[in-house]
């Protein structure tokens, strides 16, 4: 530093050359100004390293920030990753669990199944209808569901539509028939409600019966055609126009006013022929 630089820092310095003022002086005030100048370096220095340790610290907290920010970007797709799959696994869950749920719909429908089979099969006659044999040799069933509610008129009104315009339609409307119960040959009353007298899978017979003080004849009682006929033996008559099944059953009265109620249930006075 020159002798003007530091007499313009240092107003109050004495200027070479001004009285009073000798070189001793001089020297000691340019070694305080040297020492000043020396002083004023060091913080420079100092504040110089101090920048750059800021500078250095800077540089690496930014270093750190840009590793936590890869870090993060790291922890955001792995998020990212982490809830497809667990989308995907709560997808799979969901269709498991309708999978379940369709399997014990499923185990809930076989066993109702089982169950009908092993019901049925303890009652093999649960939906068997009622099968009437007429007096042609045709069968008209009766569904099982019209048991509790078939009454009498209705069975004699099916009876009559089925024997319109075939032979012995008159004799039907004329209810001279017996229903007879297949399996123990006992007739039904018709004084009993229809649907106590009546079980699923049961055969019931029709017999028409022929009222006739006549002695009986091996024959039909339908077309008269000559069989070789035995008492209360159901035999059908050959007849391809006429097919009827009829039996022979004779009574024979001790008394003359008095008539006599047969197996079929109908009053005769001598005789009768089941058909």
């Amino acid at each position: 530093m020159s002798t003007r630089e530091a007499a313009r820092k240092h107003p109050k310095a004495v200027t070479i050359g001004q009285p009073g003022i000798d070189n001793a002086t001089l020297l000691a005030r340019v070694a305080e100004v040297k020492d000043l100048v020396s002083k004023s370096c060091s913080s420079q220095q100092e504040i110089l390293d101090l920048t750059q340790q800021q500078r250095r610290a800077s540089e690496e907290q930014v270093q750190k920030l840009d590793e936590v920010t890869q870090q993060l970007a790291k922890q955001d797709t792995s998020s990212r990753s982490i809830l497809a799959v667990a989308g995907e696994a709560l997808s799979a869950i969901v269709e498991v669990k309708d999978l379940l749920f369709q399997v014990s719909q499923d185990i809930i429908n076989v066993r109702i199944v089982l169950n009908s089979m092993f019901i049925r099969s303890m009652d093999p006659t649960k939906e068997l209808p009622v099968i009437i044999e007429d007096a042609l040799g045709r069968h008209v069933p009766i569904p099982p569901e019209w048991l509790d509610s078939l009454d009498w008129e209705a069975l004699y009104t099916l009876l009559s539509c089925r024997f319109k315009g075939q032979n012995g339609h008159e004799m039907v409307l004329k209810r001279l028939y017996a229903l007879e119960e297949s399996a123990s040959g006992r007739d039904l009353d018709p004084n009993r409600p229809l649907h106590l007298c009546l079980r699923r899978g049961m055969k019931i017979n029709m017999a028409m019966i022929f009222q006739t003080t006549d002695p009986l004849s091996d024959a039909c009682p339908s077309c008269m055609t000559e069989i070789n006929v035995s008492e209360d033996v159901t035999t059908q008559c050959p007849q391809s126009d006429c097919r009827m099944w009829f039996s022979m059953r004779q009574t024979v009265m001790g008394d003359s006013n008095r008539t006599t109620l047969p197996k079929d249930g109908k009053l005769n006075k001598e005789s009768a022929t089941t058909a």
